[in-house]
């Protein structure tokens, strides 16, 4: 490994992580959401350098969504000044605490068949496929944190606050859905995701929707996924 690269993923003055809970205001009740403080703690500089070789693996995960705009070109794209067919439906889906649920053994996998299929067009900071598989399961395996005077070991799931947490959640999820979405005999004219906030724009009934829904929440049995669907055809001007 280049000299300077290990200089700057070795620890330095680290801090130990810090749990706390940031509030959901958009929801009933102020729910808090867990978060695992990271800043400056020992794998910080490793898992910098490892956000930055995922984060170019999204441009190859063809459902990503960077934001919002970008979904609202995607519709208009399909269905253009918004005229969508009278039996569009128009649907969300949310996994069921997506970062908790990944099985770290599995997300690396599924991270490194996608990084060795795309391998050569990437920056890989000096390190080889193994090499990367290898420090994300020593980063996301060793996620430990303080919590008042208490230290705990997170043992399951990926920590929201990670720097890999969102690529590596992102990534998980494309190769959980191309499996899905390649087994199911009907597809939706349109499917994106935020990570774990999914659109789907469907035109072949309510019955054949839900039951891509049911398959979705059959194809693994860590993760389970709500849904909303339209009621009507003046669904689209909410997004104008």
């Amino acid at each position: 490994m280049d000299s300077k690269l290990l200089k700057s993923i070795l620890p330095n003055n680290t801090r130990f992580p810090e749990f706390c809970g940031l509030p959901k205001d958009h929801k009933q009740n102020l729910p808090l959401r867990p978060v695992v403080s990271a800043c400056d703690s020992p794998v910080t500089g490793i898992s910098i350098i490892l956000e930055r070789i995922l984060h170019q693996l999204l441009d190859f995960a063809p459902a990503h969504l960077p934001n919002t705009n970008e979904a609202l070109d995607d519709i208009c794209t399909i269905f253009p000044y918004l005229q969508a067919p009278e039996e569009t439906i128009l649907a969300t889906l949310d996994v069921v605490g997506l970062y908790p649920s990944i099985p770290i053994e599995e997300g690396v996998n599924a991270v490194g068949g996608i990084l060795e299929q795309h391998v050569k067009r990437m920056n890989m900071f000096g390190l080889n496929v193994c090499e990367v598989k290898d420090l994300l399961q020593f980063v996301l395996t060793n996620n430990l944190f303080r919590f008042g005077p208490q230290i705990f070991h997170q043992l399951e799931g990926v920590a929201m606050g990670n720097n890999l947490a969102p690529p590596f959640a992102i990534l998980f999820m494309h190769s959980l859905e191309t499996r899905l979405l390649a087994d199911s005999p009907v597809l939706p004219v349109l499917y994106t995701r935020y990570i774990d906030d999914a659109i789907i724009l469907w035109t072949h009934g309510e019955k054949r929707l839900l039951e891509l829904i049911q398959h979705f929440n059959a194809g693994h049995d860590r993760l389970k996924f709500t849904y909303e669907l339209s009621s009507s055809k003046g669904w689209i001007d909410t997004w104008t």
